[in-house]
């Protein structure tokens, strides 16, 4: 598996400490830099594959880092669940989005099509389009020879 260079840039130094723990953990994994603001990932040493970013007024805007990291894949982290902080994140550039408090419990919820339309229902998401999907090889791995 390919190695990942990651840089962390947050100025909260508990979100920073459970990132390189989280982060740290998987060989694969490589960091690279923990910057509490854009100045300083603009003047890093090595340019990461992956930024994962605590959007602030301190660190910058996504829009900035994005601006200053194209090539990178932006992981915006935020603090509570909030639909409006995930549409942000994602307008702003970033490539994904991860709650910090799913990453602190590792609690996820129900993931079945059913809770995911509930969900989407539950926050106007538009169009409920989530459905359960079984790939072809357990298809037919389950059907009788």
């Amino acid at each position: 598996m390919t190695q990942k260079s990651i840089a962390i840039l947050t100025a909260r130094s508990g979100v920073r400490r459970r990132l390189l723990g989280i982060l740290e953990a998987e060989s694969t994994l490589t960091v690279v830099a923990t910057v509490s603001n854009l100045e300083h990932l603009v003047g890093a040493d090595e340019t990461p594959n992956v930024v994962v970013v605590d959007p602030g007024p301190e660190n910058g805007s996504l829009r900035a880092v994005r601006i200053s990291s194209p090539e990178a894949v932006l992981v915006a982290v935020v603090s509570g669940v909030s639909s409006q902080r995930m549409r942000v994140a994602l307008a702003e550039g970033a490539d994904g989005v991860v709650m910090l408090e799913r990453l602190d419990t590792g609690h996820w919820p129900d993931t079945s099509a059913a809770a995911l339309n509930a969900r989407a229902a539950a926050v106007n998401f538009g169009a409920q389009r989530f459905w359960d999907h079984v790939p072809n090889s357990l298809q037919r791995a389950a059907q009788k020879p």
